[in-house]
């Protein structure tokens, strides 16, 4: 009996112990616990305040690399520009149309009657029709709308009348050939033919194909040669060309035509 009772006796210390090894664990599990749980906030915490940074640089970053691809379009735009040709704002504004003008639209269009409706020109192969325009404010004539029509300057002289009946057509668009592309390959001897509105016809006989460097040629200047105030016609390339490297076309032309018929 009283070893039993030794035996218990003794069980108590090894039981307390353990008690405290288990309560000991538990502390440090919680403790623990707590850190990561703290740990886990303070990274929620931080990334909370630094989402708007994080945002605001990463729409930095957006804009500066949508500027750069804009700018380097632009870039590569003008450079293909100038290599072909073609004028970069007449590619953004599609302010000139190059549509092919038919001979049945040439045939529907009607104008005033004594106002020039048509012109033919059988060497370099041109018939279409002319519309009439004002001048600019600077005086020179509007260009026409499409490259494949002409403009007759309405304070220019009727067909048929005392003084110079001045025409511009353009001789390339951004990407196509104009309707004057080949006036270089007139001749003195050459005819152009006017229909008027009313269906008279009136033939000019080329006198006279001058060049004058790009930029040096003035309406005012193409309107007064024509001293002896005969009727005569003027051809002229536009005087603002879309898209005309100076490398490829260094030359405005001016056509000059005496009224024969």
């Amino acid at each position: 009996m009283k070893s039993r009772s030794i035996h218990q006796s003794s069980r108590k210390p090894i039981l307390a112990n353990q008690t405290h090894i288990r309560t000991e664990k538990s502390k440090v599990l919680q403790r623990r616990s707590l850190h990561k749980h703290l740990t886990e906030q303070a990274i929620i915490e931080k990334s909370l305040h630094s989402s708007p940074k994080v945002f605001f640089v990463t729409l930095l970053a957006c804009i500066i690399l949508l500027a750069g691809v804009v700018w380097f379009v632009q870039s590569q735009s003008n450079k293909l520009a100038v290599l072909s040709g073609v004028d970069s704002k007449s590619l953004l504004d599609g302010s000139v149309s190059e549509e092919t003008v038919t001979i049945n639209q040439v045939s529907r269009y009607k104008t005033g009657a004594t106002l020039p409706r048509r012109i033919t020109i059988a060497r370099i192969g041109v018939e279409t029709l002319i519309r009439p325009v004002a001048a600019k404010e600077d005086g020179k004539p509007k260009n026409p709308q499409n490259i494949n029509e002409t403009t007759w300057l309405n304070s220019s002289a009727k067909p048929g009348e005392p003084g110079v009946t001045l025409i511009v057509g353009y001789m390339r668009g951004p990407t196509k050939k104009g309707v004057f592309h080949d006036v270089d390959a007139l001749l003195p001897g050459d005819t152009i033919r006017i229909l008027r509105g009313d269906s008279m016809h009136f033939v000019y006989k080329i006198d006279s194909v001058q060049t004058f460097k790009k930029g040096t040629l003035k309406a005012d200047q193409a309107l007064k040669l024509n001293p002896d105030q005969t009727s005569s016609l003027h051809l002229i390339t536009s005087l603002q060309e879309y898209g005309i490297a100076i490398e490829q076309y260094e030359y405005d032309y001016l056509i000059t035509a005496q009224l024969v018929q």
